[in-house]
C-alpha cells in the first residue's frame, strides 16, 4: 500500500461516537474495502502514538474506525477488549 510521497494520501480516522456507527460503516465498505478498526482509551500514551504511526505509514484506501473503549464499552466487549 505504499505510494510514493507525490502520490501519498494519508489515512485519516473517523471517530464512532457509538456502536451502531461500527456496523453502519461495516455495510457501507461492502466486501471491496480494507476496515481498520483501533480501539483506543483517552488515557492510553501508546494508542496515540500508534495512530501517528498508522497515519504516517500506512496510505489511503481503507477505512480507519476509532473506537473509545471507555465511551463504547459496548464494541470493546462484543470484540472481547480488555485494559
Amino acid at each position: 500500500m505504499q505510494n510514493t510521497d507525490a502520490e501519498r494520501v494519508p489515512a485519516s480516522p473517523v471517530k464512532l461516537e457509538d456502536a451502531s456507527e461500527l456496523d453502519k460503516n461495516i455495510k457501507e465498505a461492502g466486501t471491496d474495502e480494507v476496515i481498520l478498526i483501533q480501539f483506543t482509551a483517552t488515557w492510553c500514551k501508546r494508542c496515540d502514538v500508534l495512530k501517528k504511526e498508522i497515519s504516517e505509514r500506512l496510505d489511503a484506501p481503507f477505512r480507519w474506525l476509532l473506537v473509545d473503549v471507555d465511551s463504547i464499552s459496548e464494541l470493546a466487549e462484543r470484540f472481547d477488549v480488555t485494559t
